[in-house]
C-alpha cells in the first residue's frame, strides 16, 4: 500500500505532510519527497549553477579573478552541492568555468574578445587611418 500522508526524506525517513509547508514537499515518481534545505549562495554561469568557493591566489596581467567552485545538482529531494569541482573566472560581470585554469582562461578571454570586438575593430581602424 502506498503511503500518501508522508513525505520521504533523502535518508529514508518519513515526515507527515501536514507538518510541512507547501514548498517543502514535491510529488515525484509516485511519492511525496521532502525537499532538503539548500541555503548556499549560487551563481549561474553558462546555464550551470555553481557554489563559488574561495579565491585562488593567482596574479596575472589580465586581472581575471579565479575561484574554486562546485557544481550544484538537483534530484527529487532538491538541490545539492556535488563533488564535481571546477575553476571559475570572473572579470567584471563576465563569468566562465572550466576544469582547468587554461580552459577557463581561454573561454573568458574569448567571451571578452567577442564582447569588445567592435571597440577593438574601431581602434585598429583609427590606427590604420592615422598611419596613412
Amino acid at each position: 500500500m502506498i503511503e500518501t500522508n508522508f513525505a520521504f526524506t533523502s535518508n529514508g525517513g518519513k515526515i507527515l505532510l501536514r507538518n510541512l509547508d507547501k514548498q517543502e514537499a514535491v510529488f515525484s515518481s509516485g511519492f511525496w519527497r521532502y525537499q532538503n534545505p539548500f541555503n548556499k549562495e549560487t551563481k549561474i554561469i553558462r546555464d550551470k549553477e555553481f557554489v563559488i568557493g574561495e579565491q585562488l591566489s593567482i596574479i596575472e596581467k589580465n586581472n581575471f579573478k579565479y575561484f574554486h567552485a562546485k557544481l550544484v545538482g538537483k534530484n527529487c529531494y532538491g538541490k545539492y552541492e556535488s563533488n564535481t569541482e571546477y575553476i571559475v573566472a570572473n572579470y567584471g560581470n563576465n563569468w566562465a568555468y572550466g576544469e582547468s585554469l587554461p580552459s577557463v582562461r581561454a573561454f573568458l578571454g574569448n567571451k571578452l574578445f567577442h564582447l569588445y570586438k567592435n571597440i577593438l575593430d574601431e581602434k585598429i581602424l583609427q590606427q590604420s587611418v592615422c598611419k596613412k
